[in-house]
């Protein structure tokens, strides 16, 4: 039995149209007003709404163009309904004239018009009798805005501004929609709800200054746009924006320093250092200790690597504030970058000297004298560390540890010592020192240190076995005992000792980690051979081995990482090289995959730039233009998304997909005959493929011949 539309809902909306099609009085627009209502009594009910919308686009507010597009609407589903039996068609016009009737300039809705609400939104309960979740309404949304029905995107959206997890996006989209169909003001409330419940999300704050500078509401849209970069959403539009307005700031007064720099940090941001530097040099020409102008121009010579000019900047400023820690930290990292150790050293010594927790400045140091300093001038360090801090366990241990590994044993000893006697139960100071003992073939040292540690950390695993061992056989004896297994092939029965072995000297972790590798355990190899390279990080065997690691557990990034740590070292590796060359040729595929996953999560942003660097790689990959295209549509970008599909037909013309949305573009910028032609195309692709009757192909199939019969009925051939 099919769903018949009572016309009683549609009466007042029907008088409303024939009592006031005299009373439009405006003449620019009066003719596309007349010859839609002429449509309109002539049952030419698409036509008619093609002219409503265009003259409510140009009068938003107007009520009497709203109603009438509303009846027709009202008009064209009650046919689709009672004639042509296609409610889904008819849904969506309900919807549309929802819309307009319920979220379209609706502070004051009449009784008459709350009447006509209720009537439809009954009418539309009974073609869509199955409540849909938030997710699926979402996603409905989202088809009908791509279809190009905005006004039922619209309101399908609207339903979901009270959902926790969809109302931004709602409210975001609803904007959009608005903003397309020249409703401001409800535009700006769409952007300004969205807002408020993510308020610290770019793109919303960018939006809404875009909005508020059309209407011309300057002063608004600049704090926006200062938001949305402050945010630090890198859009190119926005810089562009902000580019234009700093530097109407500087043409009006170009003695307004603040407005150069400005001017100069969306320069730096857009990547034309050269300008930029120019603005900076600029506004110190006006106040040469404008710290701001200062530390941005010897930003522009970092990222140029000219280190020294930036070097000779901290220099001067630093002469006027000699303890400015970020200044100290800013010339110690330029200093590093010089390959001046010494300097940089120095720097970060004084850092510490005003601020002795400063993590940067202490991890700064500890890398400088762990990897730039050998010999004495290491031990030297460690020393001097110690001795400063005379009551710091950490202090002692790292020091012993230092001269332990340059084999300094004596001063090793002091300092292991030194640390026992702040913290007796470290477990890791009894070990190294009874290895010392060992080393020396002192057995009375070794078994007094290993009996020491064992009374005050009795159930330390570790001093138990080394306790154990010392009845049994020397760790030498066990590391023999594994190195044989080992060169017999026997990888678990070496594992077994060689985990056994209590001191785990560098040879025995990187003999652990090559037993895992063998016995094909790839995280537990990589595990070890990191702990190996946290000690010794530039031994290229061990990298070698967290590289393949990291290859057969299918991390390449993290693999090629390693493998550029090789030719660091080792800039002839040819081996290497070879390496690095087939991760970076699968890498294309990899992220055209992950590109296609961050549209699904609609992460937007993040896909678009995967699929630049796809196409950077293969210029003529048709799958990454579809996909931008998706992406366009859904970010409202019509032009951008046309010629991304335009792409996609030309470089594949097999591509099925790609016809159809080319289609969906075109028709909807109203170039039907060119529309018609990619629908005609996607139809044969659809029947060559067997699948002409599903959803899309009825679709493609219905709109072509509503095209066809459109353009004939105009006197345009098809």
């Amino acid at each position: 039995m099919k769903n018949k539309i009572a016309t009683a809902c549609f009466i007042l909306l029907f008088t409303s149209l024939y009592c006031t099609a005299d009373s439009y009085n405006e003449n620019k627009y009066q003719d596309y007003y007349n010859n839609a209502v002429t449509l309109f009594k002539a049952n030419k009910y698409s036509s008619a709404i093609q002219e409503f919308r265009k003259v409510l686009r140009v009068k938003p507010y107007d009520n009497v163009v709203k109603n009438a597009l509303v009846t027709a609407y009202l008009a064209r589903a009650q046919y689709y309904t009672n004639q042509q039996n296609q409610t889904g068609k008819a849904a969506v016009d309900l919807k549309n004239a929802l819309f307009y009737l319920k979220y379209w300039n609706s502070e004051n809705i009449s009784a008459k018009e709350a009447a006509t609400i209720n009537s439809v939104q009954n009418s539309l309960k009974e073609i869509e009798k199955n409540s849909l979740t938030p997710a699926q309404r979402f996603e409905k949304a989202r088809i009908l805005r791509t279809q190009g029905e905005l006004a039922a995107s619209a309101y399908e959206y609207a339903q979901l501004t009270h959902d926790k997890t969809y109302s931004t996006k709602a409210y975001e989209n609803m904007a959009d929609i608005y903003k397309t169909l020249n409703d401001e003001l409800d535009a700006i409330n769409s952007y300004r709800a969205a807002i408020k419940q993510e308020p610290k999300n770019a793109l919303l704050h960018f939006k809404y200054a875009v909005l508020l500078e059309d209407i011309g509401n300057l002063d608004a849209s600049n704090d926006e746009y200062n938001a949305a970069l402050k945010l630090g959403e890198n859009n190119v539009e926005l810089l562009n924006r902000l580019e234009e307005l700093w530097l109407s700031r500087t043409i009006e007064n170009p003695k307004d320093a603040s407005a150069l720099i400005n001017l100069g940090t969306v320069l730096q941001k857009k990547g034309d250092n050269a300008q930029a530097k120019n603005q900076y040099i600029k506004a110190m020409a006006i106040d040469p200790n404008d710290e701001t102008a200062n530390m941005n121009l010897a930003s522009v010579y970092v990222s140029e690597n000219n280190y020294q000019e930036a070097v000779n900047i901290y220099d001067n400023m630093l002469s006027k504030k000699p303890k400015d820690v970020n200044l100290l930290l800013y010339r110690g990292v330029a200093w590093e970058k010089l390959n001046n150790y010494q300097n940089a050293f120095k720097d970060y010594s004084v850092v510490l000297s005003i601020d002795p927790n400063n993590k940067v400045a202490k991890e700064a140091v500890d890398d400088i004298a762990r990897n730039k300093f050998t010999g004495e001038q290491l031990y030297s360090y460690y020393e001097t560390v110690a001795n400063t801090r005379p009551e710091d366990f950490n202090a002692q241990y790292d020091c012993a540890y230092q001269l332990h590994k340059g084999h300094e044993i004596n001063r090793a000893i002091q300092y292991y010592k030194r640390a026992l006697a702040i913290n007796p139960k470290s477990a890791e100071s009894y070990i190294n020192l009874a290895q010392i003992y060992l080393e020396q073939k002192n057995q009375a040292e070794y078994n007094n240190i290993i009996a020491i540690g064992l009374q005050n950390v009795p159930n330390n695993k570790a001093l138990t076995e080394l306790k154990s061992e010392v009845d049994k056989e020397a760790s030498a004896n066990m590391y023999n005992d594994a190195l044989s297994y080992w060169n017999n092939k026997k990888y678990k029965e070496a594992l077994n000792v060689f985990l056994k072995i209590p001191y785990q000297t560098p040879e025995v972790i990187s003999s652990i980690s090559s037993c895992y590798f063998e016995l094909q355990d790839y995280q537990k190899s990589l595990e070890y051979a990191n702990k190996f390279l946290s000690k010794e990080p530039n031994n290229k065997d061990m990298l070698y081995m967290a590289a393949n690691a990291n290859l057969e557990l299918g991390r390449s990034d993290e693999a090629e990482k390693y493998f550029n740590s090789i030719l660091q070292l080792d800039p002839n590796n040819q081996d290497v090289k070879n390496a690095i060359t087939y991760l970076k040729q699968s890498k294309t595929t990899q992220k055209l995959n992950d590109a296609i996953k961050a549209y699904e999560a609609k992460d937007y942003h993040n896909a678009i730039l995967l699929l630049d660097e796809v196409t950077k790689q293969d210029s003529k990959n048709a799958y990454a233009y579809y996909y931008k295209g998706l992406i366009y549509q859904e970010q409202n970008k019509k032009p951008e998304a046309l010629v991304q599909f335009q792409r996609v037909v030309n470089y594949d013309p097999k591509f099925t997909m790609g016809y159809y949305s080319l289609g969906l573009a075109l028709d909807e910028q109203e170039r039907y005959k060119d529309a018609v032609n990619c629908y005609d195309r996607y139809l044969e692709l659809k029947k060559e493929e067997g699948t002409l009757n599903d959803e899309y192909g009825k679709y493609a199939a219905a709109r072509t011949q509503e095209l066809k019969e459109y353009l004939n009925s105009n006197g345009q051939e098809n």
